[in-house]
């Protein structure tokens, strides 16, 4: 595989199409106790050299975490 600054024979292009933190489980105090951040990229992938392989789709994953934690970190 070669790096190249310039215009290669395959890109990827992406970028943030949502993101969002909502509760996942109460607590008894009303609060909320986990929560779930989520986040939407939609990427491009150009294949110059072979285009059946071109796709462009959003892919979306999260993260559970403690209410606990400061979600800035």
């Amino acid at each position: 595989m070669k790096y190249v600054t310039s215009i290669g024979d395959a890109s990827f292009e992406g970028e943030i199409k949502d993101y969002n933190t909502k509760p996942l489980t109460v607590a008894a105090d009303a609060q909320a106790a986990t929560n779930r951040f989520s986040i939407t990229v939609q990427v491009k992938y150009t294949n110059s050299l072979d285009p059946t392989r071109n796709f462009e789709q959003p892919f979306t994953r999260y993260e559970d975490y403690s209410s606990n934690l400061d979600s800035a970190q």
